[in-house]
């Protein structure tokens, strides 16, 4: 019978992503009403070549930004390599892990063949995918509730409902960032998770977790910002959180490169920005 199973939950698990993939287009169509192609072209033209040239330099600022997440990593697992080196096995394994999806894993499977070589060892190499997975959820946690706290309003409205739900979910994401800091500060023993003995990051490390994957996830959504048409009113607070929201569900889908998953979310969550212009803004 366990065998039976085994041979079922691969191609399943295959099967969910393609599930998740044509479910959200079709979700995608709907929403976005009668448009056509051309529509979404017609916006594409319209972006500025200023606006294409600063959302290009935002890509870029994004990725040095997460080469911080790698040089963090190897100072947790006491490893010291160059920048040459790291800032290449980053670049590449967000690369491949973002547009592959599971990034966990396929950034995974990068990170071992480019550190391997280097003299780190298949534990470490867990350790500094798992210090890295954690760095972004912390990223995501700070700005979310900074943008839900900061413009309650409007993501109360968004998400259908009262502004109290949207400041409560943005203190509670507040609030899980801040124990993790604490919980850095006041412990010091390892903690054992399935066996493996994970040693607590010190007070200093934790805050760089936090700037550094703000900064990058900052960088990230405005370079979709900068594209959005003038006529957009929305703060770039309460835009970047809406971002980090359909970043977390497009990575949560494993879809490749959350493709469909992450336009569906945007245009589910931006309502008042036409689709096509949106769209041509994704493309």
């Amino acid at each position: 019978m366990a065998s039976r199973a085994d041979r079922w939950r691969r191609p399943l698990a295959a099967l969910v992503p393609l599930l998740v993939f044509a479910v959200a287009l079709v979700a995608l169509h709907r929403l976005g009403g009668e448009f056509h192609l051309r529509d979404v072209l017609a916006a594409l033209a319209a972006i500025e070549p200023w606006q294409v040239l600063s959302a290009i330099l935002m890509a870029g600022a994004s990725y040095l930004a997460l080469t911080g997440y790698e040089r963090l990593a190897l100072g947790y697992v006491h490893a010291s390599l160059p920048w040459r080196r790291y800032g290449l096995t980053s670049f590449v394994a967000y690369a491949v892990g973002y547009n592959v999806g599971v990034a966990a894993i396929s950034g995974g499977a990068v990170r071992y063949r480019l550190y391997t070589p280097l003299g780190l060892g298949a534990a470490d190499i867990a350790r500094i995918v798992g210090f890295c997975t954690l760095t972004f959820a912390l990223g995501v946690g700070t700005l979310a509730g900074v943008s839900l706290l900061a413009h309650a309003g409007e993501a109360a409205s968004v998400l259908h409902s009262s502004d109290r739900v949207a400041r409560g979910l943005g203190a509670a994401c507040i609030a899980a960032v801040t124990s993790y800091v604490l919980a850095c500060t006041f412990r010091r023993t390892p903690v054992n998770l399935r066996g493996w003995q994970l040693e607590v990051p010190s007070t200093g490390r934790a805050l760089a977790q936090v700037a550094v994957a703000s900064a990058d996830l900052l960088f990230a959504s405005a370079c979709l910002f900068i594209l959005l048409p003038s006529s957009v009113e929305i703060p770039f607070v309460a835009f970047a959180g809406l971002y980090m929201v359909a970043i977390a569900v497009s990575a949560a889908s494993a879809v490749p490169g959350g493709l469909g998953v992450f336009e569906t979310i945007l245009v589910l969550l931006l309502p008042t920005v036409p689709a096509p212009r949106l769209l041509g803004a994704l493309l």
